[in-house]
């Protein structure tokens, strides 16, 4: 059974230890063990000496170092994002056709995702909300959200024009994941109660016996492992001290290179996120900004400075 960590933050996920081995003196071997196997293998260690063995056995040292060379190579391999590129070609654009009317979308262009987080910004209508959920269906993810695993029915007219047309490109494939459309969150706890959950994977209570906050904060905490996961304004209905513990679970789950993140948002908290990039799509491009930079930045933190100075200019009457 999944259960979240007392502070809220999600379980450790099985760390992946990376060594390199020579073999007969050939080049040398990467080797991948994970906490499972190296607990496997120190209970085997215990019974051979129980049996009175004389060969012992080698477990993988889960904290071994490697040298410096192959640090570089295990890390920039552990740092990789799964979805590593989003292209949309010029033969696949149908002008005067949504969403092919929008700036975004009315030229082609080959994005490249080389963070494990990466945020989308923009002003309402700028398609980036349009952009996630095309990229997650092209993905395998349901329209409505979920997992690939996740079966829900679907209108036809939902799928976009700009599904097929996408291209993605991937480092590995086939990684679990989940896409959460805040708007549509609700059918999908519904469908997970219809299908009869008993909802182990998300703390253990019905995501319809809590608000929508909660429910959101319990499918971050236990349901977020490795893997692709797809985020459609995540803070739509999070507190800012909720945010403040998304904020850390995206931390926890990105930083060994467990999990890949593309999320839609307009929170400055969420953006602040170290080590993230934030993609700006106003104006038709992708253009990477610092988060202060960010009207959402400027202007939160300029009405909390002044909000006299913002009310002042919102309620003159004419």
């Amino acid at each position: 059974m999944k259960k979240g960590r007392p502070n809220g933050r999600p379980r450790e996920v099985p760390r992946a230890v990376l060594a390199f081995r020579r073999e007969g003196g050939n080049e040398p071997v990467l080797r991948v063990h994970s906490d499972l196997e190296h607990t496997e293998c120190q209970t085997k260690t215990v019974e051979n000496e129980q049996a009175g063995s004389t060969n012992p056995t080698k477990c993988p040292n889960l904290g071994d170092r490697l040298s410096e060379p192959f640090a570089m190579i295990v890390s920039s391999m552990a740092a990789r994002p799964f979805l590593s590129r989003i292209a949309l070609p010029p033969d696949r654009i149908e002008p005067r056709q949504f969403p092919f009317d929008l700036p975004l979308f009315s030229r082609p262009f080959a994005l490249t995702l080389d963070h494990m987080v990466t945020f989308f910004v923009g002003e309402n209508g700028s398609g980036k909300s349009t952009l996630l959920e095309a990229v997650a269906q092209r993905a395998g993810f349901n329209t409505e959200g979920g997992s690939r695993q996740h079966h829900q029915s679907q209108d036809d007219d939902a799928v976009s024009p700009l599904v097929p047309a996408l291209r993605l490109g991937w480092t590995y494939q086939g990684v679990r994941g989940f896409f959460l459309r805040a708007e549509s969150f609700y059918k999908f706890a519904e469908y997970l109660e219809h299908q009869g959950s008993n909802f182990r994977a998300y703390g253990g209570k019905s995501l319809l016996a809590q608000s929508h906050g909660e429910s959101f904060l319990s499918l971050f905490s236990h349901h977020f492992e490795d893997g692709l996961y797809i985020l459609d304004e995540p803070e739509a209905a999070l507190s800012p001290n909720r945010q403040l513990s998304l904020l850390a679970i995206l931390r926890d789950l990105s930083l060994n290179g467990h999990a890949q993140f593309l999320i839609a948002t307009h929170s400055p908290i969420l953006m602040a996120l170290p080590g993230a990039q934030v993609l700006s799509i106003d104006g038709g491009e992708f253009r990477p900004v610092d988060y202060r930079d960010t009207e959402h930045y400027r202007v939160t933190r300029g009405f909390l400075e002044t909000p006299e100075r913002y009310l002042r200019h919102l309620f003159t009457e004419d």
